[in-house]
């Protein structure tokens, strides 16, 4: 459903009327793009905003550290529900507790699960999996939202840089 509104909304040109509006503007629509990127169901619609903002010329590392903060909003907001029984326990019983589990949480696991987990949040891909990930290997809050920043910053940077490229087309 979410490809199919970023699809009307890029067609359409919604967002590039709005972003071109003023620089205010512009700068908006990419905090709020930056927090619809982190979602499995809004993640198009925020790829969508960073594409048409590099095809309208935005500075990519300005966008990128405004959108980056709305990103880190997003995830906060995911890192807590996300975090312990909540999503662990489905209908009372526990997922978690086999061997492969075991195995994979052992200390040499917790850097590869944990390059995993970042490299998920630095892709276009939806965050969910990889905030997971990251908890699953105990990186703490603090560090958590360090990383989600730095990560979300160069993976939208590079969207918006995309959208350049495409424009030079």
């Amino acid at each position: 459903m979410s490809n199919v509104v970023s699809f009307l909304l890029v067609w359409g040109g919604v967002i590039e009327s709005f972003a071109r509006h003023s620089q205010e503007a512009a700068f908006a629509a990419s905090f709020l793009a930056g927090v619809l990127y982190t979602s499995f169901f809004t993640n198009p619609i925020g790829v969508a905003v960073f594409i048409v903002l590099g095809r309208l010329q935005v500075d990519p590392f300005l966008v990128g550290a405004i959108a980056a903060s709305g990103a880190v909003i997003g995830e906060g907001f995911m890192f807590e529900f996300l975090h312990g029984d909540r999503v662990e326990k489905i209908g009372g019983k526990k997922l978690t507790g086999g061997i492969m589990h075991r195995l994979l949480l052992q200390r040499p696991f917790y850097w590869l699960i944990t390059l995993f987990g970042a490299l998920i949040i630095l892709s276009p891909f939806p965050d969910e999996v990889g905030i997971k990930l990251l908890q699953s290997a105990h990186v703490r809050p603090r560090s958590f939202f360090l990383l989600s920043y730095v990560l979300s910053f160069v993976g939208i940077a590079f969207l918006v840089l995309l959208g350049k490229m495409i424009q030079l087309l």
